[in-house]
């Protein structure tokens, strides 16, 4: 039946639907959480919802949606827990970092190595992208020794000495010859494990002078990403002046190695977890 052939409501239901009206239109109140305790918010909320509420990634206005209803007038109900997660989850996709550019890096490693002064969130997560989207100088080659002579690339097998592109030569290196990361590892798996752990934030991050140039190393126990040769953990190591990374690799004595003859000035911006 057509919804203006309907009858009209009767005064019991058309309070019921008022009261219902009300409480809906009632959540958005500012004053709600003010006037009541936690026990009656998560009562009202359900525990998905209250604990969104609690962390501050869901305001209440966000929990309602509109329905209509064919007798009545539109009116608002409450979102599933389920849409309001993937709702979430969509914002958090969309958000995009600040990626700090190559002067931005060299001030602050400066004024860190200079005055120790602790980065910010925000400059520390920018700083991270930034090295997060480094690789090595693509204009550099490098020597091949005999590590990694008579092994594959682009081809052909590396003769001892001949000249190799600067990745090549870390990633036949630290993968085949010491067998740090596992055998089955790829190029791009190689380069794509030095960013993850760049961007993991269980990873230490530190300013240092490596045989007197500034860098800025990052450190993550290596957990999956370890071969038979590897060590505990993965050290990305990026030399600020070059706006490069210098090696990625898995030193047998993990975080420990940066306390190295060579390497003076270290700084920790942040921690590593264990």
């Amino acid at each position: 039946m057509p919804p203006s052939s309907r009858e009209s409501p009767s005064p019991g239901e058309e309070e019921v639907l008022r009261q219902r009206v009300r409480q809906r239109e009632g959540l958005p109140d500012p004053g709600v959480k003010a006037r009541l305790d936690e026990s009656e918010q998560k009562a009202i909320l359900g525990p998905g919802k209250f604990r969104m509420y609690s962390k501050g990634d869901l305001k209440l206005p966000g929990m309602v949606k509109e329905a209509a209803d064919e007798r009545w007038r539109p009116y608002r109900i409450d979102k599933p827990l389920k849409d309001l997660t993937k709702e979430r989850a969509g914002a958090d996709a969309a958000v995009v970092k600040r990626v700090a550019d190559h002067t931005e890096v060299r001030r602050l490693v400066k004024d860190a190595l200079e005055t120790g002064r602790a980065w910010t969130d925000e400059e520390l997560d920018a700083v991270i992208q930034h090295v997060a989207g480094a690789w090595f100088d693509p204009a550099k080659i490098v020597r091949a020794g005999k590590e990694i002579a008579g092994l594959e690339w682009g081809g052909r097998k590396i003769v001892a000495g001949e000249s190799v592109p600067t990745d090549a030569g870390h990633y036949l290196k630290h993968v085949h010859a010491l067998q740090q990361w596992p055998a089955s590892t790829s190029f791009d798996q190689y380069r794509a494990s030095a960013r993850s752990v760049a961007l993991d934030p269980a990873s230490g991050v530190a300013v240092n002078l490596y045989r007197w140039q500034p860098h800025i190393t990052i450190a993550r126990r290596s957990g999956d990403l370890r071969g038979v040769g590897g060590g505990p953990g993965v050290l990305v190591e990026y030399r600020v002046k070059e706006d490069a990374i210098r090696t990625v690799f898995q030193p047998r004595g993990g975080v420990s190695h940066l306390n190295d003859v060579h390497r003076t000035g270290i700084t920790w911006m942040r921690k590593a977890k264990p």
